[in-house]
């Protein structure tokens, strides 16, 4: 789980630029207006984010879309999540009770992941467009709102057409999954300008369900031991002997 807050002030309204995350999101609009220009992760050949033009990209049937070999549906990393299932068998099973120290060491398997990522493409960079080089994977060169995104070109009318609009007020709510494409354009000219809160979560895998969303308790371990470090989430306490007589006799 990643929370951001998001803000800014705009009376003709501001552009993040038409892109795609890699996580499911909650996105609660606490002040202002937004409008979420949306494009389903099957436009991918369409849009042509810049990552397509370094590597090949892949759209998992969940709908994330990844630019690196070895990254599962649910975002994890393959070569993590061997070190983390060698770790537990280790530890014999980690789960609730896993330590700080295996905490750390999972955080530092995803750096030392993203450092790599990292790495490869700045190598890439170096051989594409330099106008390329200054846009992460993720981001499209064209815009739905070139007025206010300079420097980028309009996206094909017949496309731009074709984007599905949500506009958001004060207290709206909003789910978007992972990998769909969006332009948010922001507008809030008073002193507050515009707020807004985000969630961002793994995506569930694509056979997963509301009991088990994931292929394996990887994330799941992973953020409660966050909520726990952070107080909002404690293990339940175990029943005690007498506490289960007390209720028995109940």
């Amino acid at each position: 789980i990643q929370l951001n807050l998001w803000m800014g002030r705009s009376a003709s309204g501001s552009t993040s630029g038409l892109h795609h995350d890699y996580h499911d999101n909650i996105y609660a609009l606490l002040r202002g207006e937004k409008e979420f220009r949306l494009f389903s992760p099957a436009c991918l050949d369409l849009l042509k984010p810049v990552g397509t033009t370094r590597c090949k990209a892949k759209l998992h049937a969940n709908g994330l879309i990844c630019y690196a070999p070895g990254v599962r549906e649910d975002g994890a990393p393959e070569g993590v999540i061997r070190e983390w299932k060698q770790e537990k068998a280790k530890t014999g099973g980690g789960g609730l009770d896993s330590s700080d120290e295996d905490e750390a060491l999972l955080d530092a398997m995803l750096e030392e992941r993203a450092a790599k990522k990292a790495t490869s493409r700045k190598k890439s960079k170096l051989k594409g467009n330099a106008d390329d080089a200054k846009l992460p994977d993720s981001f499209c060169k064209a815009s739905t709102d070139p007025e206010h995104n300079v420097g980028n070109q309009a996206l094909d009318a017949p496309l731009a057409s074709r984007a599905l609009r949500a506009p958001l007020k004060e207290g709206d709510l909003l789910y978007l999954p992972a990998s769909w494409f969006h332009e948010v354009i922001s507008r809030g000219a008073d002193a507050g300008g515009h707020l807004a809160l985000n969630f961002w979560m793994a995506p569930p895998s694509s056979e997963g369900n509301f009991e088990k969303p994931y292929e394996d308790d990887f994330w799941i371990e992973k953020s409660q031991a966050l909520l726990q470090a952070t107080g909002i989430f404690s293990e339940p306490k175990k029943a005690t002997a007498a506490a289960a007589a007390s209720t028995a006799a109940a």
